[in-house]
């Protein structure tokens, strides 16, 4: 879960690092809670984005919350395989 939207908000942006809460405010409706932002930010701590990283898409500084798009990703981002972009 949110993962293909992550990588789209990389590749979109005109910078090519992203704070874990940029990602966040991306992803939120503007109708949705607190509760709905944290469960976000929770999911693209602990799932979404070090998965991203273990695959090889992007570079994740858990400790800075910084997301950087790889510059060489191992295939396009748009075929990913399920494993990588499903929850």
């Amino acid at each position: 879960m949110y993962r293909r939207q992550v990588l789209h908000q990389l590749v979109a942006s005109e910078d090519d690092v992203a704070s874990a809460a940029d990602l966040v405010d991306e992803l939120v409706d503007h109708d949705e809670t607190a509760d709905d932002r944290r469960h976000i930010a929770v999911k693209l701590h602990h799932v979404a984005l070090p998965k991203l990283a273990v695959a090889g898409f992007i570079e994740y500084d858990a400790r800075t919350q910084t997301v950087r798009a790889c510059e060489h990703p191992p295939t396009e981002w748009g075929a990913l395989p399920a494993s990588v972009v499903d929850t």
